[in-house]
């Protein structure tokens, strides 16, 4: 059934602790959030939650310490703003944590490691055909969950555009868009 209509290219849904659900709105550089309280696929709230974001696309959220964030992979960088769970919008502004390449392959999936410790990017490349990009391009990067430590963990993937755990072995998988807009 249709749970929610209006909405401007939407990309991707998180799922919330208390079971709320936040999706990007790419072309309107913001993130809304559903809630169906009462379970009858209808959301009572249908409300937008972060605005002045540029292309988001993934998203997170994860406790550091005592403080619980709720980080957004805009297309130039990555976010966090302070976060309690059962929110309807967020205060404040975002806290740059990483500066990404813009161009290209817009999408920036993110996803923490299991424990939390490790946050993990999808970048994709500038482009379908070249070669002798930055290493932080077609590559998924792992970072501390402050944006600190940076490191490449998967590249040579030209386009990863979604990040999960495999529920049966634990590997980090991703889907992959090699060359699109090729033709055939």
């Amino acid at each position: 059934t249709e749970f929610a209509t209006g909405l401007t290219q939407p990309r991707v849904i998180v799922r919330a602790p208390n079971g709320d659900l936040f999706l990007t709105e790419s072309r309107a550089n913001r993130v809304r959030v559903l809630r169906d309280a009462d379970g009858d696929g209808k959301p009572e709230v249908n409300e937008v939650f972060a605005t002045g974001l540029n292309r988001p696309f993934g998203m997170a959220i994860q406790k550091v310490g005592a403080q619980t964030y709720f980080y957004v992979g805009n297309t130039d960088s990555v976010v966090r703003f302070k976060y309690e769970v059962g929110e309807t919008k967020l205060e404040g502004q975002p806290e740059k944590l990483i500066d990404l390449p813009v161009g290209g392959h817009w999408t920036r999936d993110i996803l923490f490691s299991r424990d939390g410790k490790k946050l993990y990017v999808a970048v994709g490349s500038g482009s379908n055909v070249n070669e002798g990009e930055p290493p932080i391009r077609a590559a998924i990067n792992e970072y501390n969950p402050d944006g600190t430590g940076h490191r490449i963990f998967a590249e040579g993937i030209r386009n990863p555009v979604g990040l999960a755990w495999n529920s049966a072995n634990g590997e980090l998988w991703t889907a992959v868009n090699e060359r699109d807009l090729l033709g055939d």
